[in-house]
């Protein structure tokens, strides 16, 4: 058992130099939108309802461009079909789901450039509970997501599209599939790359993991990855089920 952490609130998130960019809201035919002006440069974006972060992500170019593939998320991209439906779920129940935006610069350390905004996220996905992110679960109503429209059903509801059973329990697995699609494809795919390389400690400490790299490497090795990123692996560099393995990844059309 990973040790409970705390939410992070509103207040920490203005202190911590994040400004409001707008929130999200559905148009007459229920489709998301971002009502707002995102900035068109790198950044850290953090969701707010009810004063508690929901979620948090990083955008490599642009976090306008990022924010925009939440409301009309491509049918490969899981992690934002995933939040597309969680917003319009929200939205749909009168909550209010607001957008706040920081952009810390990059950083050098003995000649190796830093990013500071993927500093930024990762740092904050260790220290807070973060529902929406890999630590937690939510829906992952995946035709409705595409389509725009609410499940029309409990049973649609229930059991996502892609779902074997209702309420399945997300398994850890599934939680490093989702963790690298969020934190290494999307990104990629956002600005461009073609080519993409994970770390197993990387992971393995992000999702707060106690000696599971064999786990780990399964996960990253594993077909279910290719076929659901959208990605090829191309090498593995180290030890198979170590902590120091790397592994390449070629990205899809």
């Amino acid at each position: 058992m990973t040790e409970e952490l705390p939410d992070l609130f509103l207040s920490t998130i203005a202190d911590g130099g994040f400004v409001h960019a707008g929130r999200w809201d559905l148009n007459a035919d229920g489709m998301l939108i971002f009502a707002g002006n995102a900035p068109k440069h790198p950044g850290v974006y953090i969701f707010v309802q009810a004063g508690r972060a929901r979620y948090v992500g990083v955008a490599s170019r642009s976090l306008a461009q990022r924010l925009y593939m939440y409301s009309r998320p491509g049918i490969s991209q899981r992690t934002n079909i995933r939040l597309n439906a969680a917003l319009r779920d929200e939205l749909a129940v009168g909550s209010i789901v607001d957008v706040y935006v920081a952009n810390p610069p990059d950083l050098e350390w003995n000649g190796w450039k830093v990013s500071g905004a993927e500093g930024l996220e990762a740092a904050i996905i260790r220290s807070f509970r973060l529902p929406w992110n890999r630590r937690g679960t939510i829906p992952t109503q995946m035709s409705s997501a595409l389509t725009g429209r609410p499940p029309t059903s409990s049973a649609e509801s229930a059991c996502p599209s892609g779902s074997a059973v209702p309420n399945q329990r997300t398994t850890t697995a599934d939680r490093i599939r989702e963790y690298a699609e969020s934190r290494f494809f999307d990104p990629a795919r956002d600005a461009g790359r073609s080519i993409v390389e994970i770390s197993a400690r990387e992971i393995h400490d992000a999702l707060g993991l106690r000696n599971a790299f064999p786990s780990v490497c399964q996960a990253l090795s594993g077909r279910k990855i290719a076929e659901l990123c959208r990605v090829n692996l191309t090498r593995r560099i180290g030890p198979s089920n170590s902590s120091t393995t790397v592994y390449v990844y070629e990205m899809l059309e």
